[in-house]
């Protein structure tokens, strides 16, 4: 049996919203959400202290003591405008809903470890650029909260990879994947511009802008971090000036390297692996089918 005949390493599709046991990832994100604003809710008095402190301030890169909460670029993401004000429940509703809706089949393709890479690198890039473009061109916002420019970096992503899937604008009107997005990205642009609005309509161009390149170049954010761990009490041990191979040996440690590697694959997606890994699996694949003639 080759690799490509194992069960756990085909395609997963999204078969629900786990809440126990191996947790999507976009269970995980929702539960975060959902958990602030009730915190916010209960324990946030009538400033919505909770609130206010992980909202990203406008005023970040005006000066050096400012840049003490560069964390806030990626805290704004998970809290929302609360109940008493024009946004009410309807901004974490509509939010965790889209990231429901888009995140399940993204997970399902790029693996849990890559699309947490992915939605924390939407919010942290919409922080930015709306950081960046308060101090150009002035400050007109009091701070920015929400999820909404890594859903819709998530919406367009989805729509690259699914144009002709059929989904239904409040629940009625039938409509290709990509129309919702054209649609979607076309009013955001319209209403950048828009003087005294509440959305940050340029967060949500962001996270497009960014979806498109990541799409675009086939970017793995994994892939920029270290894959191989440093084992210290390996670093002084002598190492043999010879090294007898034998082939059972060979063999058995092929097998472990190819569970191991598929085990990976099933959690962070195939795009995950380097290319030695990739030449490892399939040695192993080869090794598999001559044994089975």
């Amino acid at each position: 049996m080759g690799i490509y005949d194992r069960d756990y390493y085909q395609a997963e599709e999204p078969k629900g919203f786990y809440w126990v046991g191996q947790k999507m990832m976009v269970t995980n994100l929702i539960i975060i959400n959902v958990v602030l604003y009730v915190i916010d809710l209960l324990f946030g008095g009538s400033e919505h202290e909770i609130t206010g402190l992980l909202t990203l301030r406008p005023d970040l890169f005006s000066s050096w003591p400012n840049l003490a909460y560069v964390w806030q670029l990626v805290t704004y993401g998970f809290v929302h405008a609360p109940l008493d004000t024009s946004l009410g429940l309807a901004h974490i509703l509509l939010n965790m809903y889209g990231l429901y809706l888009f995140g399940r089949d993204m997970e399902a393709r790029y693996g849990r470890a890559e699309f947490l890479r992915l939605y924390l690198a939407l919010v942290v890039f919409g922080g930015l650029v709306w950081a960046v473009r308060q101090q150009v061109w002035g400050i007109n916002a009091s701070g920015l909260l929400g999820a909404s420019g890594a859903v819709t970096g998530l919406m367009v992503l989805y729509c690259l990879h699914f144009p002709q899937r059929t989904l239904y604008v409040m629940g009625l009107l039938p409509v290709p994947a990509w129309l919702l997005a054209v649609a979607f990205v076309g009013l955001d642009v319209l209403r950048a511009f828009s003087p005294n609005t509440q959305v940050a309509f340029d967060v949500h161009l962001a996270g497009a802008a960014f979806a498109l390149a990541y799409f675009r170049w086939n970017w793995n954010l994994g892939r920029l971090l270290p894959t191989r761990r440093i084992r210290l009490d390996r670093l002084f041990q002598r190492r043999p000036d010879l090294k007898v191979h034998r082939p059972d040996e060979y063999y058995r440690d092929l097998d472990e390297q190819a569970d191991r590697l598929l085990d990976k694959v099933h959690r962070e997606g195939e795009s995950s692996l380097t290319s030695e890994e990739r030449r490892i699996l399939e040695d192993y694949s080869r090794r598999m089918r001559q044994k089975h003639r």
